[in-house]
């Protein structure tokens, strides 16, 4: 059955405690992979990516060689100016990329958000997709791991994920020629050159995948398989956000376990940001908010446009602060209240604050404030940040006895234009056994 939906669904988006830990002292490498890496302990490094032997990383700092056990490592990002470093290409895919999102994947605590592809579809049966990604790398995508496919996406994303399914069916959303929306419920039965085929009870259809808004899949949870490796999440230069284990780094390419390939190998230029996820890391954006108060400057909380996203932007792009696109995190504006139950055991808190990089593009200015808050108390702050102005890390220590956690952003002393902020690479660490 068609079903309606009102075309402004599509309208585009307008556009104290706490310690800040130092920056890295700057590095002056030759050759090889710039990187910033940073320990559980806060300790941080700048310099060339060595290479990963024996469970240890090596860093080339401008003042020699340092090494980091891989269980300490927190997290490790491209130094953006070297993305594109001679040598450094990397494969991309043709014209405007398709979205992939991929199932959440339960776990013992509840779930965790599913991998998001950036790439290209090329083909596939009734049984799945065939994706390829930025690097080079293709995977068959059994239908039952994804959750929804948008075809070139030309809106905003967060509002593509809006289109609900059709329960127990898959469901087709495409754009009428007065702007509107209908939908049709079915199953997919594959997709090849550009062609989507779907069983309805309206019979066998084909529909071109450019008229094709998203495609939402029936649920499938997949049951969750241990991987191999060094629990990451990774981000991609391209947008890609890919979950699995770190099975080698190096120089020139790194190899994951993931849920669609037991050896996904790709250039090490590729790659934009890893957070490890490993046991004593519990990632902030995995947490649900226990309760969540944003408003704007004017007006109350039904007129507040731009509502939090994790792991996105609050217009629904990957997370880009300071020039790196982040594994995780959570986007945010102005006025923004975000309050969280601690999980057990958890003695400090790190994350980087910043405006999203999204921000430039805009007529506004952005100035933004973030605060920490533990127990109604304040720990950490980061004064006021402007567009342009490099992020901020703060780490808040003492947590042990710790229940309750808010995260604030206010709109630094002016109105909330252009305040599209971020709280990213956010770690809730605890005691390793």
């Amino acid at each position: 059955m068609l079903i309606p939906l009102v075309s402004s669904l599509l309208l585009l988006a307008p556009a104290a405690a706490g310690t800040e830990l130092p920056a890295a002292a700057p590095a002056v490498p030759e050759t090889g992979r710039v990187v910033q890496v940073e320990t559980r302990d806060g300790r941080t490094y700048s310099g060339e990516l060595g290479g990963l032997s024996d469970g240890t990383l090596r860093i080339d700092t401008s003042t020699g060689p340092s090494t980091v056990k891989l269980g300490d490592l927190l997290l490790l990002a491209i130094e953006p100016e070297e993305a594109s470093a001679p040598g450094d290409e990397v494969e991309t895919v043709a014209g405007a990329p398709d979205l992939l999102f991929l199932a959440p994947i339960p776990t013992g605590d509840g779930e965790q958000p599913g991998d998001r592809l950036v790439g290209r579809v090329m083909g596939g049966d009734a049984y799945g997709l065939r994706f390829a990604i930025d690097g080079g790398a293709t995977f068959e995508v059994p239908f039952e791991e994804v959750e929804r496919l948008l075809p070139a996406a030309d809106q905003p994303v967060d509002r593509l994920a809006l289109l609900t399914g059709g329960g127990a069916d898959d469901r087709v959303w495409r754009r009428r020629p007065d702007g509107s929306l209908d939908s049709l419920t079915g199953v997919v039965a594959g997709v090849n050159a550009g062609t989507l085929s779907f069983e309805s009870a309206l019979g066998s259809l084909d529909f071109g995948l450019p008229e094709v808004l998203a495609v939402v899949f029936a649920p499938s949870p997949a049951p969750a398989q241990p991987l191999p490796g060094t629990p990451v999440v990774v981000r991609l230069a391209s947008g890609t956000r890919l979950q699995g284990g770190l099975l080698e780094l190096g120089p020139s390419s790194f190899t994951l376990a993931t849920r669609l390939s037991e050896r996904l190998t790709l250039p090490t230029a590729a790659l934009s940001s890893m957070v490890h996820r490993g046991e004593g890391n519990h990632l902030l954006a995995d947490l649900l908010p226990a309760s969540v108060d944003e408003r704007p400057s004017i007006g109350g909380p039904d007129d507040f446009l731009f509502p939090w996203r994790a792991d996105l932007s609050v217009t629904g792009r990957p997370l880009s602060v300071g020039g790196v696109l982040r594994a995780t995190g959570l986007g945010v504006h102005s006025h923004s209240r975000l309050g969280f139950d601690l999980p057990a055991g958890v003695t400090a808190l790190r994350v980087t604050v910043g405006l999203s990089d999204e921000v430039a593009e805009l007529p506004a200015q952005g100035s933004v404030t973030f605060e920490i808050l533990v127990d109604g108390e304040r720990r950490g702050a980061s004064g006021v940040l402007r567009e342009g102005e490099p992020p901020k890390v703060l780490r808040v220590d003492g947590l042990a006895d710790a229940r309750r956690l808010e995260l604030v952003v206010g709109d630094g002393g002016d109105d909330d234009a252009g305040d599209r902020a971020a709280w990213v690479d956010g770690v809730l660490l605890s005691p390793r056994k």
